[in-house]
């Protein structure tokens, strides 16, 4: 990353639509280090990254125009429709990413590390390579941002545990500092209790062998109510938002599976990134979260149960293989 520019003046720091506690965590663990660049978005950032932010005082900019800064640093971005772009930047870019790589864009400001759990553990990389000390306020990010993606740690390796009790240790926080700027007021609000009840309410579930795959509609908190579907019983959750954004044709799906299922060999970024291009729409992931968003003239309910059908047929087949396999 040495083409960044010095201390981050007219560099962007560009996430992907719908960003999530990686994606805006690491950008602002990386500001720590390039204090004058700016964060922004594609179209939308999560709630609980908004929340992230907004405890942290930091603005993201949704949609700012890339031709005002001399770099563009595109991060925790799998896929360049993710961004809304068909071509490259029209300025100097890099790319900074734990996905596998799927950029075709000529630059050599390029570092993937998929062995990373996370975008924020590759900018814990960084510190260390700069031999800089990681303030309190860029710990909570970076923390906040591998708890998001790590499911909190349930899909932490031993290396990332240890990276994360080391920002701790070294900004002087707890976890419970971390957990409380991630969640604050909004893990006990009353619009995402009630979004989680009708989750279940509204769910239809369907089942190859004892692995049941279930699916619902939500009109807000459709990534946490994927995972209050796991704990209830699901083995996979697809969960999509039909509120006011379907109104618009815009369309949020998020997808969540056990651990059990990963081992075997689902994958459900895999999966989404297949899939969404037959509706218009830009999806992936990792095997155990992913999401599908975008504009499509397809009705949410038929994208759900083309998607609960491709899992199903997927996961019988990984059951088929290994049984034979015994």
């Amino acid at each position: 990353m040495g083409a960044l520019p010095r201390r981050g003046k007219g560099l962007l720091l560009y996430l992907h639509q719908n960003a999530d506690l990686d994606a805006v965590g690491s950008a602002i663990g990386l500001k720590g280090i390039l204090p004058h660049s700016k964060i922004g978005a594609h179209q939308s950032v999560s709630l609980p990254a908004k929340q992230l932010a907004e405890s942290l005082g930091e603005v993201v900019e949704v949609d700012p125009p890339l031709e005002g800064y001399r770099f563009v640093l595109i991060m925790d971005t799998s896929n360049p429709s993710q961004i809304g772009l068909e071509e490259p930047p029209p300025v100097s870019f890099g790319i900074l990413d734990h996905h596998q790589e799927t950029y075709t864009w000529p630059t050599p400001h390029i570092y993937v590390d998929p062995s990373a759990s996370s975008t924020s553990e590759i900018v814990c990389q960084y510190y260390r390579l700069k031999r800089t000390p990681v303030g309190e306020r860029e710990a909570k990010a970076l923390v906040a941002g591998i708890v998001g993606d790590t499911a909190k740690f349930r899909y932490a390796s031993p290396g990332t545990l240890l990276q994360v009790i080391h920002l701790l240790k070294g900004a002087g926080i707890t976890m419970e500092d971390v957990l409380n700027t991630i969640e604050g007021e909004e893990y006990f609000n009353y619009s995402r209790k009630i979004a989680h009840l009708k989750a279940a309410q509204r769910l239809r579930y369907r089942a190859v062998g004892d692995q049941v795959v279930a699916v619902s509609v939500v009109s807000s908190f459709e990534a946490t109510a994927a995972r209050v579907l796991l704990v209830a019983g699901a083995d996979v959750a697809l969960v999509g938002n039909g509120g006011k954004r379907r109104r618009s044709k815009e369309v949020r799906i998020s997808a969540r599976a056990k651990p059990h299922l990963v081992n075997l060999g689902l994958n459900l970024g895999e999966i989404m990134a297949e899939m969404a291009p037959k509706y218009g729409l830009q999806g992936g992931g990792h095997p155990p979260a992913a999401g599908m968003n975008g504009r499509s003239e397809v009705p949410l309910s038929r994208i759900l149960t083309e998607l609960q059908e491709e899992i199903l047929r997927r996961v019988e087949m990984l059951m088929k293989g290994a049984g034979e396999g015994e």
